[in-house]
């Protein structure tokens, strides 16, 4: 399972999608299985409860990870490797950190802005997007297709990371 990580508009559902495509594998957004489990839309969640959301985002996230097909790409929340559970649950794949600048994620939320909370410093996240990660895609220069085939080319060595785990998991 490929997870990816980082902040609202690095790319994490739109480049998960693609690469799922290319690599033949199953795509699941957190936030869709959010709004399943909660019957109403993430953000509506969000909005009404942060504690809330995130308790559902943590059940979803674990539920996603323990149905665990090696052929999964998953999209977390940006805040879901906040929660030190969930992080510690999310060293069960092979995590990939979607990375732009501050400046390039702002013009990519003006276009498509919804109904989140403003984003978080980099310095409150990016350590721990940091320490989660197996892999790092700059995602600040690249277009969705380029952003997904580079995430695709790296497929190979982030399956070596998915047996390494299973191997862990399966020995203890």
């Amino acid at each position: 399972m490929i997870a990816l990580v980082g902040p609202r508009g690095a790319g994490k559902t739109t480049v998960g999608r693609r690469a799922a495509e290319i690599l033949g594998r199953t795509f699941v957004d957190l936030d869709d299985e959010i709004a399943r489990a909660a019957g109403r839309p993430a953000a509506d969640v969000l909005r009404a409860s942060e504690a809330e959301f995130r308790r559902l985002e943590a059940e979803c996230l674990a539920r996603a990870l323990e149905r665990g097909p090696a052929d999964l790409v998953l999209a977390t929340g940006g805040g879901a490797p906040v929660d030190a559970v969930s992080r510690s649950r999310l060293r069960a794949a092979a995590v990939v950190w979607l990375r732009a600048e501050r400046a390039v994620l702002r013009q990519r939320l003006r276009r498509d802005p919804g109904d989140r909370p403003p984003l978080p410093s980099a310095e409150d996240r990016d350590p721990i997007y940091r320490a989660v990660a197996d892999v790092v895609v700059a995602t600040d220069e690249l277009d969705v297709e380029g952003a997904a085939r580079l995430l695709a080319e790296n497929a190979r060595s982030l399956a070596a990371v998915e047996k390494e785990r299973s191997y862990r998991s399966n020995a203890r």
